[in-house]
């Protein structure tokens, strides 16, 4: 990995070359980089052990439960308020333009649970699309 990060600083370097010439760029200061990298270990939050988010493989069919998965949040999502979203994939910061996919709880009814797709605008996630079980 560590070559990897070399060669995106090399590519960066050559770029600031091309673009302000060879004693510039050793001149100027380089923009900063940032790696980061999820290390999925069981931790313990408030004395509870939580398992690591894991693909372990399964079925491919679509239709059984052992469907390889990756599982963000296990909880009865329809015993959870209407308000209440489970964890979200979300692309991009609390910025307008970004986008997540959540699914809403269903206030203890199964076929009231909700898969929305929403954008930030104005400063607010505003439900673009939305699908229910029925």
């Amino acid at each position: 990995m560590e070559q990897v990060h070399e060669a995106i600083l090399k590519t960066q370097f050559s770029n600031s070359v091309a673009d302000l010439g060879e004693a510039a760029a050793l001149a100027a200061p380089l923009r900063p980089v940032v790696f980061v990298r999820y290390n999925p270990d069981a931790r313990e939050v408030d004395g509870i052990k939580e398992r690591p988010i894991t693909f372990d493989g399964g079925t491919s069919s679509v239709i059984s439960d052992d469907l390889a998965a990756i599982v963000l949040d296990d909880r009865d999502i329809s015993a959870l308020s209407t308000s209440t979203p489970c964890m979200s994939l979300q692309i991009g910061g609390d910025t307008n333009g970004s986008w997540r996919i959540s699914v809403y709880g269903g206030g203890g009814d199964s076929t009231a649970t909700s898969f929305e797709i929403q954008c930030r605008v104005s400063g607010a996630w505003v439900t673009k699309s939305s699908f229910t079980p029925l």
